[in-house]
């Protein structure tokens, strides 16, 4: 088989008789098109109106190059807008269908709900902005949400599909989330070049159906009655406030963060309960804080935690820790359950004594035998953590001050009688130091003047209290006192104290040390201020 000639080659061989053959009849079709345009020239002069323009036969590859530059060029002239930037906090705002419209009705947009698509610009004065296409989610799947009145928020993040209506609460949530993510990262010792790429997706519904229609709520879910996290992908009914919306979201983001950076969240009260306490937030100036101990019921409309232990203790007594710790996967489907766990994570991420050791146990979360490890931590402390325990779940109340309250129980030793001391009215149970004998007679007198409120204003009190407010059946401000050790824990001490006021007599039925407070409420100690003087005598027998 004959080798093909070179290209410039080939083009020499054809017969310049046939090459200029294909010229004339060139020049010919040229001069026609020209006299159809313009009848008063003469074939001539048509000819001479032919463009200097040459086409010349190019190699393939050549022609190939030249016309994906030409589509380049034209690319560039006409592209895409280009998304502005957006600070990677900010939340923005965008229908899942594409752009944002000026104006849309409920029936353009499958809005079957009713509610109304805000403008761009409005939304942009509500400081919300378009986002740009989230690649978690195809092009397709965005006009399905669209289809189902499903619209689209993202911030750094967090993307969140909802068919809620817009509102400051609403739209403000990926702002939220995000500024959580960095305090969950800080709390837990993760990086911030680790998050750079987390972005989860949630979903928050007013109609399930919506976003069944829509594909974004599998049919492999397990029934849940609020939320749900898998992987990357949060699931969450519509809440009753703002507050618990907010709560919920953030809830969910826990496990989903846990399961992502820690990989794993420990046994089911440790899940729930971390999960519970990095959720529960205040705002101030525009900052998120988690891991908030509620202060009053309102600050947090609809998270009863607290009202769901101080129920269940007046109705079944204080869960024993061991309890708390041995709930199962199942647990939680009661609310008590999530109550119970909260109250054991806030206790030992709050009190001094017992956060470093419980902290230091988030590297263990995939070992079954985290349980185990904990007591290990505490067992030292195990015995004064039991004690401690009972007597927060027992008082809890909203503003429970865990560092005020939190007891020194170093052991007191034998003093010279007559002993003296002070209680300071802002402190829970305080250690006096000194040692009772069983049996003895100790009679103790107190003095002094002390605030136990300051709205509207001071409210003094004494030894002996103020009648005109109880705290578990007992005068607000009256002085309480116990004995407490290490061989007769359990016994309710701190729970079951006696009524000392400004004379009183001790007898007590074991050996121990004296432990001595004011009657009042754990939440309610941050206003008191000063001090009573107790001395204590010792009777012969």
């Amino acid at each position: 088989m004959p080798q093909p000639l070179p290209y410039q080659d080939a083009i020499r061989a054809v017969p310049a008789e046939r090459r200029s053959h294909r010229q004339a009849d060139d020049h010919a079709c040229h001069a026609r098109a020209v006299r159809s345009r313009r009848p008063g020239l003469s074939r001539s002069q048509a000819e001479r109106c032919r463009p200097a323009l040459r086409f010349v036969l190019l190699p393939p590859w050549l022609a190939i190059a030249v016309i994906c530059l030409a589509s380049c060029s034209d690319t560039r002239g006409r592209g895409p807008r280009r998304a502005a930037s957006h600070s990677p906090s900010a939340p923005r705002s965008r229908s899942d269908g594409g752009p944002q419209q000026a104006q849309s009705s409920p029936q353009a947009t499958g809005n079957t709900h009713g509610a109304r698509q805000e403008p761009v610009a409005t939304q942009q004065r509500n400081g919300v902005r378009p986002a740009p296409r989230s690649p978690s989610v195809s092009q397709s799947g965005d006009r399905r949400a669209a289809q189902n009145g499903i619209r689209r928020l993202e911030a750094r993040h967090l993307v969140l599909h909802t068919d809620l209506p817009s509102s400051a609460a609403v739209d403000a949530l990926p702002h939220w989330f995000t500024q959580a993510v960095g305090l969950w990262a800080e709390y837990f010792g993760i990086k911030p070049a680790r998050l750079a790429a987390w972005q989860p997706r949630a979903s928050l519904m007013q109609s399930r159906e919506r976003f069944r229609q829509a594909g974004l709520l599998p049919d492999d879910l397990p029934e849940f009655p609020h939320g749900y996290a898998r992987g990357k992908e949060l699931w969450l009914d519509d809440q009753p406030t703002a507050y618990y919306r907010r709560h919920l979201l953030l809830h969910e983001g826990v496990h989903a963060f846990m399961d992502r950076f820690l990989g794993g969240a420990g046994p089911p009260w440790y899940r729930e309960g971390m999960a519970e306490l990095l959720a529960t937030h205040t705002v101030r100036s525009g900052k998120l804080e988690i891991a908030y101990f509620p202060a009053r019921r309102d600050d947090v409309p609809l998270l009863n935690r607290i009202q769901l232990v101080q129920r269940a203790v007046a109705e079944e007594g204080v869960w024993p820790l061991e309890k708390v710790l041995a709930m199962g996967p199942r647990a939680h489907r009661s609310n008590e359950a999530y109550a119970w766990s909260w109250a054991a994570a806030v206790l030992l991420d709050t009190h001094p004594a017992y956060q470093q050791p419980f902290r230091a146990l988030t590297v263990h979360v995939t070992d079954p035998a985290f349980n185990r490890r904990l007591r290990d931590a505490m067992r030292e402390r195990w015995t004064q953590l039991a004690e401690e325990w009972e007597l927060f779940a027992s008082t809890l109340d909203h503003g429970h001050n865990i560092v005020r309250t939190a007891i020194d129980f170093r052991a007191g030793r034998p003093r010279t009688m007559p002993f003296a001391t002070s209680v300071r009215a802002d402190r829970g149970w305080q250690n006096t130091g000194l040692w009772l004998d069983a049996g003895v007679k100790y009679p103790v007198a107190a003095t002094g003047r002390f605030e136990v409120a300051d709205d509207p204003r001071p409210w003094w009190c004494e030894a002996d209290g103020v009648t005109i407010r109880y705290y578990r059946g007992r005068p607000l401000g009256m002085l309480l006192a116990t004995v407490w050790s290490s061989e007769t824990a359990g016994n309710a001490a701190f729970v079951s104290p006696r009524p000392i006021g400004s004379a009183g007599l001790i007898v007590p039925a074991h050996a121990g040390t004296l432990f001595v407070k004011v009657n009042e409420s754990p939440g309610d100690l941050d206003d008191n201020r000063g001090s009573l003087e107790i001395t204590v005598r010792a009777l012969p027998d």
